[in-house]
């Protein structure tokens, strides 16, 4: 998911391209943008713990971006 978001330098990407990058296809759940968030929010939390915080940013209606941040030296 990481690898993923980047890869397009801090540009959206969509929930369904996620999805079919992440696990090779869109799963067939009812809702499988909710399978997504779960698994953005754990990314989330991981990276808060590295100082990281407000890494990737929710795009509303295009999906997910990874914020860069300035180096802190």
């Amino acid at each position: 998911l990481l690898e993923c978001l980047s890869a397009h330098s801090s540009r959206a990407v969509s929930a369904h391209k996620l999805l079919a990058t992440v696990w090779g296809h869109v799963p067939e759940s009812a809702r499988p943008e909710l399978i997504l968030a779960a698994y953005v929010l754990k990314l989330r939390r991981k990276l808060e713990r590295i100082g990281l915080t407000g890494a990737i940013a929710t795009i509303r209606g295009s999906g997910y971006a990874l914020v860069r941040t300035p180096a802190p030296f």
